[in-house]
């Protein structure tokens, strides 16, 4: 029997949320979800940020068949999200939000920051239902470090394991490249929780052309783990452990390469070398882990990354997800790997970095 967790999984905030949960002083601007001018569904509407177009919530099971899986109950209602995730023979998920996405594209620090309060106080409620199971991860605001800071601590207190801000600061002088950070850095590797940049989370793009935005996407992150490898942000905090989130892996082996090969010709003459000594393939594989769904190129490339950086998910309910098919089809895409290997992507990777614990525990 194969032992599964979702390293990367969603919920479907209820549209009220925000509104309901923000402070007072947020409340006229909270993120909410109004019926479309044309009439035809339902929109997000966040400040800062592009409409976008959301399905509705209880779509009939035949038409998510033919949309995917977004709209099913399991996304917002914990009791049934176990259930489901029986369904697809999924042991434990790591929980990221869908319109909270978006949120980090928000202008205002202070309004951006509240929403995250709101969120996160959800999401601690949305988890405490089996909290062996389900493990959110906190979203953190950054414009003003010192109040991510703590968000931080007190995302910690409410017991969740992992923290997620923005895959692609929205302005220069908020690049990862500086200090600006660093008291995050510092108390999250204290508090021995990792940080996820998930696909989404920077600034908005307008989508003029869906399918060019989507094949885009997952070339933002490299940029932020280049930016964060060669800045020396692993150099200062070398414990601290970062999460590509939804991004794949099929284009890490060619990024690894190129950066060992620049760094091997040109470092004398373009900053030298890390002070640990290490190069820059050893602190991806000890800063780095990235999750994905289904990615053949990635899996059939092992050879050139360290399969500890590897975490596998489901991304359930979205309509990328592999639910309610996700062994079959991960089980197919590891045909021919070890399983061994197959074990510690699948389950063991994740287990380790969330503290999950989960080794031996039944299911009930």
């Amino acid at each position: 029997m194969v032992r599964a967790i979702s390293a990367d999984s969603h919920i479907l905030e209820p549209w009220g949320m925000w509104a309901d949960r923000i402070a007072l002083e947020f409340r006229d601007r909270a993120p909410r979800v109004v019926e479309a001018p044309d009439g035809n569904g339902h929109i997000f509407v966040c400040e800062g940020r592009s409409e976008g177009r959301i399905r509705a919530l209880g779509t009939p099971y035949a038409v998510q068949k033919k949309q995917g899986t977004e709209g099913r109950s399991g996304g917002y209602d914990p009791i049934a999200r176990l259930k489901e995730m029986d369904m697809d023979g999924v042991e434990a998920e790591v929980l990221y939000p869908s319109m909270g996405m978006r949120i980090y594209s928000i202008p205002d620090e202070d309004l951006q920051a509240a929403c995250f309060r709101a969120y996160n106080d959800w999401l601690a409620e949305f988890c405490a239902t089996d909290p062996r199971r389900l493990y959110g991860i906190a979203l953190i605001p950054t414009y003003n470090i010192d109040v991510g800071v703590r968000e931080l601590k007190r995302a910690a207190e409410m017991g969740f394991r992992g923290a997620a801000v923005w895959g692609t600061p929205p302005v220069e002088s908020l690049s990862f490249q500086g200090d600006h950070y660093d008291p995050l850095w510092e108390v999250a590797v204290d508090l021995e929780i990792p940080i996820s940049l998930h696909a989404f989370t920077g600034v908005d793009r307008p989508i003029t052309n869906f399918l060019i935005n989507y094949t885009h996407l997952v070339h933002l992150i490299p940029d932020t783990l280049v930016t964060l490898v060669f800045s020396g942000v692993f150099e200062r905090f070398p414990d601290l452990k970062v999460i590509s989130v939804e991004n794949d892996i099929g284009w890490v082996p060619y990024l690894i390469q190129r950066m060992e090969y620049g760094y091997r010709r040109k470092r004398g003459r373009h900053g030298g070398t890390f002070p640990s000594g290490l190069t820059p393939r050893e602190i991806m594989e000890r800063n780095v882990r990235l999750t994905f769904m289904t990615d053949r190129v990635g899996l059939a490339n092992l050879e050139f990354m360290s399969p500890d950086m590897l975490m596998w998910a489901t991304d359930y309910p979205h309509d990328d997800s592999t639910w309610p098919e996700s062994l079959p089809l991960m089980r197919e895409q590891f045909e021919g790997i070890d399983t061994t290997i197959r074990d510690k992507i699948v389950f063991g990777n994740c287990n380790e970095i969330y503290h999950m614990g989960l080794e031996g525990l039944p299911l009930t």
